[in-house]
């Protein structure tokens, strides 16, 4: 097992919360386990989080922000794709 801090919004400040999720994790380095961790991560914070909130886990949204993510925007805002422009520079770097 496995717990991960997982941030959940609202519409009063401070406009999110934070919640604790045990999960079961998989060892491995590779992109295809770090892929299963992501999904089980995302399943127990979905369940958590409806439990929390009253409501169904269809209607809880959760957005894995990593190369493992299977939303493309989740990808993208991963450290590993974010650029930042370096003054001086004409060139991007990897947040990396």
């Amino acid at each position: 097992m496995a717990s991960r801090k997982v941030f959940i919004i609202s519409d009063k400040p401070p406009f999110y919360r934070e919640s604790e999720v045990e999960f079961e994790w998989t060892r491995g380095r590779n992109l295809s386990v770090w892929c299963k961790n992501a999904s089980k991560l995302v399943e127990a914070a979905r369940a958590k989080i409806a439990e929390e909130e009253k409501v169904s886990e269809e209607d809880v949204f959760v957005l894995e922000v990593s190369r493992a993510s299977r939303i493309d925007i989740g990808r993208e805002l991963s450290a590993f794709e974010l650029q930042i422009q370096i003054r001086g520079s004409a060139e991007s770097e990897n947040t990396e």
